[in-house]
């Protein structure tokens, strides 16, 4: 009887941001005039929830924001978009998955460590001397590997701040189902204006923080979390030790 051992080439944390880069482009890229809405939920160090909407259209790359009304959480959203750019993330987009990709590889040395039930957690410790970001944490759904939540953990002159970002609500609308003008006028980026209505020319109705789960799927709702498998290598690779689309 021949017996045969079937050895599975460890997978790079480069390999699984560069896939979850590529289905969130064939998502986006099947859709007719695609602009990209999410509603994310960030909090600083566990403090009050705020609530972050951002526009991108695909194509033309034009973004729109909203940060509220308070200018305490405004400043809060400033802050975060701030250490975004400093450090090679997109504060237009601040949970896609190439904006996480484009700070990972932008790292002289890091550690990479998964977990895997139910959902994909990528967590990256930055071993290097330089990027004010010092840890970073990416939550995927298993699925299809849509990111629905991101932790940073930064460390400069002022000390340590965490940030946590949450998508409640992801939608790919049509460009012609946005007002006239949509991206036009004043910028509405949190470095730019503190205040702005979050309630005019919103493209889809979202419901209330409170009301949904913590993550959400795109437009069927789908909810994928978990916590399981681990594992680490450095600089950038895990060994999976179960089976996934990924």
């Amino acid at each position: 009887m021949l017996l045969q051992i079937l050895l599975v080439r460890p997978v790079s944390a480069s390999e699984l941001l560069q896939k979850a880069v590529a289905g969130q482009k064939a998502r986006i890229a099947a859709s007719s005039d695609p602009v990209v809405y999410q509603k994310l939920r960030i909090t600083a160090d566990g403090s009050e929830e705020l609530s972050w909407e951002v526009w991108f259209d695909a194509e033309y790359s034009q973004a729109k924001q909203s940060v509220g009304n308070t200018k305490a959480g405004s400043d809060t959203i400033a802050e975060l978009s701030a250490v975004l750019r400093r450090n090679k993330m997109d504060p237009e987009r601040p949970l896609a998955p190439d904006s996480y990709r484009a700070w990972h590889e932008s790292l002289e040395a890091k550690t990479d460590e998964i977990t895997e039930s139910g959902s994909i957690t990528l967590k990256t410790t930055n071993n290097g001397t330089l990027g004010e970001i010092r840890e970073a944490t990416l939550k995927l759904r298993a699925e299809d590997l849509h990111p629905y939540e991101q932790i940073i953990t930064t460390r400069n002159a002022v000390g340590t701040r965490t940030f946590t970002i949450t998508e409640v609500n992801f939608e790919i609308v049509s460009r012609k189902t946005l007002s006239p003008g949509f991206f036009e006028g004043p910028a509405n980026r949190p470095e730019v204006t503190a205040n702005r209505d979050s309630d005019s020319n919103l493209p889809v109705q979202t419901p209330e923080v409170s009301d949904l789960p913590a993550a959400s799927g795109e437009a069927d709702g789908r909810d994928s979390r978990g916590n399981g498998r681990s594992g680490s290598r450095s600089p950038e690779t895990f060994k999976r030790r179960s089976s996934g689309p990924w």
